[in-house]
């Protein structure tokens, strides 16, 4: 699998059907981003834009090969707690590629390398998502004084 095919990454984790997390990485430099993570996200904003910060590449660089060689969807026999669905998809112009897991709250997630990606993705961009709901929270106020 040759990882330089693919142009863009989507995350989104949803708790009983609630975008906890929405994350769009392209190698163009667009970035979308909604949410913190958390269970109990209340940001509802999506914020779209650009970074001169290479996230894509960065990310990709932690993708492993065997991890793209087992995409596919993933239910926890049992889940216990709040209904979780993760989805990791990576975009290429002949077809996409990826990941969805079911699991519960208080059930065993998705595999730790998944894990570790969708927390380097949310820590990688999180200034930059600051920024934004920054610039907006002004452009409110700016909005109100008018």
């Amino acid at each position: 699998m040759n990882k330089e095919e693919f142009d863009a990454v989507i995350i989104s984790l949803e708790v009983e059907t609630l975008p906890c997390l929405f994350l769009l990485l392209s190698q163009d430099g667009t970035v979308n981003r909604l949410g913190t993570g958390a269970i109990d996200n209340a940001e509802k904003a999506l914020f779209v834009g650009e970074s001169l910060e290479p996230f894509f590449k960065q990310f990709m660089a932690r993708v492993s090969d065997e991890l793209l060689q087992n995409a596919g969807a993933y239910r926890h026999p049992d889940p216990k707690g709040r209904a979780c669905k993760l989805v990791l998809a990576f975009r290429r112009p002949k077809d996409p590629l990826g990941f969805e897991f079911h699991f519960g709250t208080e059930s065993e997630g998705p595999p730790p390398e998944v894990a570790s990606l969708v927390s380097f993705a949310t820590e990688m961009t999180e200034e930059w998502y600051n920024l934004q709901k920054e610039e907006a929270a002004a452009q409110a106020t700016e909005d109100e004084e008018a």
